[in-house]
């Protein structure tokens, strides 16, 4: 089985990065034999938003 996870960071607490991460080792507990893949998003909020001032 292969999983795509593709997640936004979380505010104030974890990166995108991080929660593909975590996601991954979850998947791997109960799925061990399956290939996890982790792709950060960001919905262009702040940093969109910073960039375009």
């Amino acid at each position: 089985m292969k999983l795509l996870f593709a997640s936004d960071s979380f505010k104030g607490s974890i990166t995108s990065r991080r929660t593909a991460e975590l996601l991954e080792k979850s998947a791997k507990e109960v799925l061990p034999d399956c290939e996890c893949y982790g792709v950060p998003v960001a919905n262009g909020g702040e940093v969109k938003l910073g960039m375009s001032i």
